[in-house]
């Protein structure tokens, strides 16, 4: 489906790569310029309404409007229209600041209301800080909490033990709180997985100097949420 285009498809095929920069589609399609490329079977305006947002971690810890295509009117839940539609987020302007537990706390508490705080992912270099502290407060500095696929450091709040785990992508002085069971993964991809093409057109790829075989497959998916106030995010710490 385009966004902003003429008309909605599917798929369209392609019939001959022209050049470098050009491609001829196997049937006549139109979209406006720098529209904006769906899947169908995912996301349209017609049968997406209130199934939750599709915007990534980054977009759903915020205070602001979705970020695009949300503008063009996926959902129209804009903050200025709804200004309940907002993650808690504690910003200093700025200015990086010392991490205290204080911030954790005032996080969490201002995101309870609507959702259990699952996990508490931060940067790397925030993650070696909480590592500091917890070593210099002789509270379990070797205790390893996980969460998925993650391994992390702990938390304690009201008697639970929220994992603080690293995540390369996470923006310098951030930390994200997320809810486990107000994630909505879309995937992207109908097949699931998109195999890459190896010998011969098989998916199979010979191992250089081994005799051994490989397989190279890509997900493709996003994050979204249907309860946004239930997430957080703390801004401006301090990193070694």
């Amino acid at each position: 489906m385009y966004l902003g285009a003429v008309q909605e498809v599917n798929s369209v095929e392609i019939s001959t790569r022209d050049s470098d920069t050009q491609v001829t589609l196997a049937s006549n399609q139109s979209w406006t310029d720098d529209a904006w490329v769906l899947n169908e079977d995912v996301y349209c305006p017609a049968t997406g309404l209130g199934l939750g947002e599709m915007m990534g971690l980054m977009g759903i810890c915020d205070d602001g409007d979705p970020p695009v295509p949300h503008a063009a009117g996926l959902q129209g839940l804009d903050v200025a229209t709804y200004p309940d539609w907002i993650a808690y987020v504690d910003t200093n302007g700025g200015v990086a600041r010392p991490l205290v537990e204080d911030l954790f706390v005032q996080a969490i508490q201002n995101t309870e209301l609507y959702a259990t705080t699952d996990v508490i992912m931060v940067s790397l270099g925030v993650y070696r800080v909480w590592l500091s502290l917890l070593s210099s407060y002789k509270t379990l500095p070797n205790t390893k909490v996980m969460w998925g696929g993650w391994s992390g450091l702990p938390f304690f709040y009201d008697g639970r033990e929220i994992p603080v785990v690293s995540e390369r992508f996470v923006p310098d002085g951030n930390a994200l709180l997320l809810s486990n069971e107000n994630l909505i993964m879309h995937v992207l991809n109908p097949n699931l997985i998109t195999w890459e093409k190896g010998d011969a057109s098989n998916i199979l790829q010979k191992v250089a100097n081994k005799n051994e075989y490989v397989a190279e497959g890509h997900f493709f998916g996003n994050l979204g949420t249907g309860l946004r106030p239930g997430f957080g995010r703390i801004e401006d710490l301090q990193e070694p």
